[in-house]
C-alpha cells in the first residue's frame, strides 16, 4: 500500500491526548509587534510606561498557544494530513488579559473528535495560566481534516 492508498483516519481515542505545560516568557515588544501586525492604533497597546505595560490584544493568545497547538496536533493527525486541516471554530475565554511581565504555562488536551460533512473535526483546548496557577486564557481550537475519517 503507497501513501497515497492509506486510509486517512483519526481514531476517536486521540480524545483525551495532552501536551503540556509549554512556558513563554511575554514582552512589550512581542505585545505590540501583535497589535500593530493588526493595525490597531488605540495607545494603549504601545503605552510601555503604563503600570502592566502595553495592552494585550484581546485574541494575542494565539500567539503563546501556537506551539501546543502544533504539539497536540503532531500527537492526534499524521503530519502529512496537516495541509488537510481547516480551521473552523475558535472559542476565547479570557480570565484576565496578559501582561508584559508574565510567564505563561499552556496544556493543551484534544476533547473532541467526530465525523464532520467535510471529514473529521478535532478540537483542542488549550488552558494556559500564570506562574502562580491562575488562570489566564481557556481556548477551544477546531480544524476540520477535508478527506479524513474517524
Amino acid at each position: 500500500m503507497t501513501g497515497r492508498d492509506e486510509a486517512r483516519v483519526i481514531p476517536g481515542a486521540a480524545v483525551g491526548l495532552e501536551v503540556g505545560a509549554l512556558s513563554t516568557t511575554l514582552d512589550a515588544r512581542w505585545l505590540m509587534a501583535y497589535a500593530a501586525a493588526l493595525g490597531v492604533d488605540d495607545p494603549r497597546y504601545y503605552d510601555t510606561l503604563a503600570k502592566d505595560g502595553p495592552l494585550a490584544h484581546p485574541l494575542f493568545s494565539v500567539c503563546y498557544e501556537w506551539p501546543a497547538v502544533l504539539a497536540v496536533r503532531a500527537k492526534a493527525v499524521k503530519e502529512s494530513w496537516a495541509p488537510l486541516g481547516v480551521h473552523s471554530t475558535h472559542h476565547v475565554v479570557i480570565h484576565r488579559l496578559p501582561t508584559a511581565a508574565d510567564r505563561l504555562l499552556t496544556r493543551a488536551q484534544i476533547i473532541v473528535v467526530r465525523p464532520s460533512r467535510a471529514g473529521t473535526l478535532v478540537v483542542a483546548r488549550l488552558s494556559t495560566v500564570d506562574r502562580n496557577g491562575r488562570p489566564v486564557t481557556t481556548t477551544d481550537y477546531g480544524s476540520v481534516y477535508r478527506g479524513v475519517t474517524t
